[in-house]
């Protein structure tokens, strides 16, 4: 209750003198003023970034009925049983609301970006009857990956829409209709700086997808330099599972998720694509079960590629085009010959040496429009190059009696050669 008036300087955080209850009541150890920083100074400027967030009946009524309009900003619903003070149980919805910070809905004064934001103000207003709202949590988060908001021209129709959020074993334990649980063989890293063993936060990139045209495909991406020359295979896990309501009728293999390494985004890359299944509706899948994890994460989902397969179909485009049969401006495609059912592509002049881009997404890959949520985890490289190279140098000196003297040195070192204190993308290359 001590923050329940805390508008104005107006006695709302006494001192301790004037304490009208038994327990300290002030919310904060300085004097009550309005000078928050704390600088001694009147600051009279105005430059602010403004949300408004709904949170009328209406809003939630339409989230939970799956008709959210586009400025809802709530992400997620809990539903938790509660005793009250009469005796008598009911349910209260906790709901989640993840707001971007470029959506603003008003900009005041001269700000032009976030780089120096100092304060934050909440108020309420439009409310017709006194209401007190309750916080779980209050954090600002961020993410590695950003939404491409450009057409990936994979569909003459573009009319849906993206969600990118992130989904964890802590806040998503009990999710509906399929609850969060680690992939299979991944554990929860351990702090080593608390003194008692504290499991961290173990979380993956969700994908949510509403109205997806035939083709349409949406998807995040990632500035990188990578050379994937020293590396064998890539995986990913990944899974998928209809929204709530399915107002869709979403099948498996209606969805397709893919991944693009390249230079650029539409020019020139390598872009594999895996029909998803989807994984039957349960909230209570145990993390401790390998079956149950491997339910939520099928093997038929999994990104586990050969990196050869890459350049394999670039041979195979570049003999085509010999014949006349291909270009690089058009998109060459093959399946992968170990899993049939997965789509490798091909387009421009790419190389695995200097990948500078990779993108996630999902794709429409059925004739129907369709609606979805994908979560993807674990995007790592394995077998790396253990074939080393070797290294040589030389010195010779000549003394050429009265006449001088002649100094030859020599060095040579072949591909994949590296010191000890070297990693696998510092090996030499040459």
């Amino acid at each position: 209750a001590r923050y329940k008036r805390i508008n104005n300087p107006q006695g709302n955080s006494p001192d301790t003198d004037n304490q009208q209850e038994s327990y300290d009541t002030s919310y904060k150890s300085g004097p009550d003023v309005e000078d928050i920083n704390q600088d001694f100074t009147l600051n009279e400027f105005e430059r602010y970034f403004q949300y408004k967030v709904r949170i009328s009946p209406e809003m939630l009524e339409a989230y939970r009925n799956g008709t959210a309009p586009e400025d809802c900003f709530i992400s997620d619903m809990r539903t938790s049983s509660v005793k009250l003070r009469n005796g008598e149980t009911t349910d209260v919805n906790w709901y989640q609301f993840r707001i971007p910070l470029v959506d603003y809905s008003h900009k005041q004064g001269g700000i032009s970006d976030f780089t120096s934001i100092r304060f934050m103000r909440m108020f309420m207003t439009g409310f017709q009857k006194p209401i007190v709202l309750r916080f779980g949590s209050l954090n600002l988060v961020r993410g590695t990956w950003r939404q491409y908001k450009q057409s990936l021209n994979t569909s003459t129709a573009e009319t849906g829409t993206m969600e990118v959020s992130a989904v964890n074993i802590e806040e998503n334990n009990d999710k509906k209709p399929v609850n969060y649980v680690l992939p299979p063989g991944i554990s929860r890293a351990t702090d080593p700086s608390q003194p008692q063993l504290v499991e961290e936060n173990e979380q993956a990139l969700q994908m949510v997808v509403n109205d997806l045209q035939r083709g349409e495909s949406k998807a995040v991406y990632k500035k990188s330099t990578i050379d994937l020359r020293q590396y064998r295979r890539m995986q990913m896990f990944v899974h998928a599972n209809h929204l709530m309501p399915d107002l869709t009728n979403l099948q498996d293999n209606q969805l397709a998720v893919f991944i693009r390494l390249g230079s650029d985004y539409k020019n020139n890359y390598y872009e594999y694509q895996i029909p998803l299944r989807l994984t039957p509706d349960r909230s209570d899948y145990s993390r401790y079960s390998t079956a149950d994890r491997r339910q939520v994460w099928p093997e038929e989902n999994m990104l586990d590629i050969d990196v050869s397969v890459f350049t394999d179909l670039k041979k195979e485009r570049n003999q085509a085009k010999a014949k006349g049969m291909a270009t690089f401006s058009q998109l060459y495609s093959g399946y992968d010959p170990s899993r049939p059912a997965n789509k490798v592509s091909i387009i421009g002049n790419p190389t695995l040496g200097e990948v500078k881009v990779m993108m996630i997404g999902v794709r429409n890959i059925s004739s129907e429009v369709k609606s979805g949520e994908v979560w993807v985890n674990e995007l790592r490289l394995l077998d790396t190059n253990n074939e080393g190279g070797w290294a040589a140098s030389g010195t010779m000196n000549i003394q050429l009696s009265d006449l001088g003297m002649v100094n030859l040195t020599g060095r040579y070192v072949s591909d994949g050669f590296g010191g000890l204190e070297e990693g696998v993308m510092q090996r030499s290359t040459d």
